[in-house]
């Protein structure tokens, strides 16, 4: 009997410990993390969430890192319109991106734009827009920029188009009568 607890600490030190999982360490072990988004940033109604492209490293305090496997996601409805903050985390700490869920899968209620690729994109909304609007372009499902944000309020916004021809789909945030909406657009770059 002495013989096998002298082999169990060699064994468990040569192949690891089976009863340790790294996802459940304590938060002060974790130091950070970086997290990649998935490449799918724009959803029809009702899809669900894709994890693909999604990479989470985790660096601890022992300068050791692992790449986490299933990290919680919070704040996706596939039955909420708009623009959504996702949340990413493990060990404590935290991470955030966006996504566009939209009503319809090619959105036949929203107005079609076509631009060349030198001109501007402008936006209009009903009356009484207020405060300042925040705009996604997306190509395909992945986000093709950063947020426009533009501080002026009012019902129009106007911006260069994309450099590349081809479809995009512009999800653009603005106030109306002291409601946040967001509104999606069709737009074809030439």
């Amino acid at each position: 009997m002495k013989r096998f607890f002298y082999f169990l600490p060699i064994f468990l030190i040569a192949c690891g410990n089976p009863f340790y999982e790294e996802s459940l360490e304590s938060p002060e072990d974790v130091v950070s993390i970086t997290v990649t988004p998935p490449s799918k940033r724009l959803y029809r109604y009702g899809e669900t969430f894709d994890r693909t492209g999604l990479n989470v490293k985790v660096y601890r305090r022992n300068k050791t890192s692992y790449d986490e496997k299933n990290p919680a996601i919070s704040g996706f409805d596939s039955k909420r319109e708009g623009i959504q903050t996702i949340t990413v985390s493990t060990g404590g700490k935290s991470y955030q991106f966006i996504v566009g869920v939209m009503l319809f899968a090619l959105n036949p209620s929203a107005p079609e734009i076509s631009v060349p690729r030198s001109g501007t994109v402008t936006l209009k909304t009903e009356n009484g827009a207020s405060g300042s609007w925040t705009v996604y372009v997306f190509k395909g499902d992945t986000l093709e920029s950063t947020p426009r944000l533009d501080p002026k309020s009012g019902d129009s916004i106007s911006f260069p188009a994309p450099a590349d021809s081809g479809i995009y789909t512009i999800a653009a945030n603005f106030q109306i009568r002291g409601v946040r909406l967001c509104r999606f657009y069709l737009l074809k770059v030439v």
